[in-house]
């Protein structure tokens, strides 16, 4: 199952539910994501899973940048995990 794009609306009512600041700009790469990518002003990702299965396939991924960080190897930070699907069905 694949889920329809996320909206701007959508993106900067997380981005107001979360106090991560105004949303300025959105855009979309143009290739390398296997997820529902938005590049927010320039300097955040947002990412959404398109597909069910597996259901924790972003918590795994958190669990392992903070593994990694945690040994000092630089990887993204993860601002936000919300897997309620409350603001994004």
């Amino acid at each position: 199952m694949t889920a329809a794009p996320v909206s701007s609306k959508q993106i900067a009512a997380i981005w107001q539910a979360y106090t991560l600041g105004a949303v300025e700009t959105i855009a979309v790469p143009r290739r390398g994501c296997s997820n529902a990518c938005y590049f927010v002003n320039h300097d955040r990702v947002a990412r959404f899973q398109v597909t069910e299965l597996p259901r924790d396939k972003f918590r795994r991924e958190k669990a392992a940048y903070d593994l990694l960080r945690a040994g000092e190897v630089p990887v993204p930070e993860v601002l936000v995990l919300d897997e309620t699907r409350a603001l994004v069905p």
